[in-house]
């Protein structure tokens, strides 16, 4: 209450007894652990230990409140409190939550970090990497094997990654690169959640990402989708495509917008090219839904990159395959018909680029040349 009320003019009170209150955390950690040891796990429902985590529940809130209320514009104060609350914080709390058995483990202590993330952003920022390797598999673990167990851990696991995305980015390239495959398939495993909340969470915080992976040097960003290109390319098709995930239509397609929109560009140069993506595209296609043909899939492929510059027409591409694979099957004369449309839509799109490239087409190939010679 007090912190809630005060705020930072509380810091002397809560600097009384914030070491004891760490201190008195730590000890009822220690006490569960040996329990859990002697007796097993099933020791937790017991209402000694329902009152111990009680109280570690507690503590953590009172950390909360006091980060949430007490930081604020002033640069150098919220350094302070960086320095002064965060170290002594750190060690204890992680490492119990990370040697804990799974049922055990409060989510309070996501809480709490999303809370720090968020308000203190680059005064925590280096110590990211540490938070991941005693916070973030132990807790993918937890929630890896289905989509159902441990629901508040989960809600709060991806509140946490995209509190870090958001007010920590540049710190996600100091992990390892184990842990940053781990940042990625965990965005994208959100994606597959049948729960509204988890999977728009996991789409905004992938789309946010994947933005701003973009305003990076070209060599970082290139060096980035060499890797994860295909992937997350290939779990947005999977996710657009099935019947249980139709409320975030809107956020996929952004996302397959934004991708094809890159490689068309050209950003990525030749570890990512039009064509790789056009025959992947094409084959997984024909391989993943038998009613579409050859021809159908050229026409489609072809023509999320001829309307890349045009969302609406672009969407309505994707709604159309859409509708097509859940509904009909076979080769129907309409895709025969697109599929010559795209091909000299793309063949156009692809003479304009050429055109731009001083030297690449010979002056007598140029268009209108004939009419300029007579």
């Amino acid at each position: 209450r007090l912190a809630s009320s005060a705020g930072i003019a509380a810091i002397a009170q809560i600097s009384l007894i914030y070491n004891d209150a760490l201190n008195l955390y730590q000890l009822y950690s220690k006490c569960i652990h040996t329990l859990v040891d002697q007796h097993g796990a099933h020791i937790i429902k017991q209402q000694r230990v329902h009152m111990m985590r009680s109280v570690k529940r507690e503590i953590l809130r009172m950390v909360q409140t006091f980060f949430l209320k007490s930081v604020g514009p002033n640069h150098e104060t919220n350094t302070a409190l960086a320095r002064k609350f965060i170290p002594p914080l750190l060690q204890p709390v992680l490492a119990d939550y990370q040697t804990n058995v799974a049922d055990a483990r409060v989510p309070e202590v996501l809480d709490v970090l999303t809370v720090i993330v968020s308000k203190l952003s680059d005064g925590i920022s280096r110590e990211i990497p540490q938070v991941f390797e005693m916070v973030f598999s132990c807790t993918l673990d937890m929630i890896k094997g289905d989509f159902q167990s441990y629901p508040d851990h989960r809600v709060k696991f991806y509140e946490l990654l995209a509190a870090v995305n958001a007010k920590c980015f540049h710190s996600l390239f100091l992990l390892q690169p184990a842990h940053m495959q781990l940042y990625v398939d965990s965005l994208l495993f959100a994606l597959k959640h049948e729960h509204p909340q988890v999977a728009d969470l996991g789409l905004k915080t992938l789309y946010d990402f994947l933005e701003k992976v973009l305003s990076l040097p070209a060599d970082q960003y290139t060096a980035f989708f060499s890797r994860y290109y295909r992937t997350i390319l290939l779990d947005i098709l999977v996710v657009l495509t099935d019947t249980l995930h139709k409320s975030g239509i809107k956020r996929q397609v952004q996302i397959l917008h934004m991708l094809i929109r890159t490689v068309e560009m050209g950003k990525l140069g030749e570890m990512v090219t039009q064509q790789l993506v056009c025959e992947f595209l094409a084959g997984w296609l024909r391989q993943s839904f038998d009613t579409v043909s050859d021809t159908q899939a050229e026409s489609f492929v072809l023509n999320l990159f001829n309307k890349c510059d045009q969302p609406q027409a672009f969407m309505q591409n994707v709604r159309d395959l859409l509708v097509f694979v859940r509904e009909y099957g076979g080769d129907d004369p309409v895709w025969e018909a697109e599929r010559a449309e795209a091909r000299t839509v793309a063949a156009k799109k692809e003479e304009q680029r050429r055109m731009q490239v001083p030297g690449l087409v010979p002056v007598h190939d140029r268009p209108g040349n004939d009419d300029e010679m007579l």
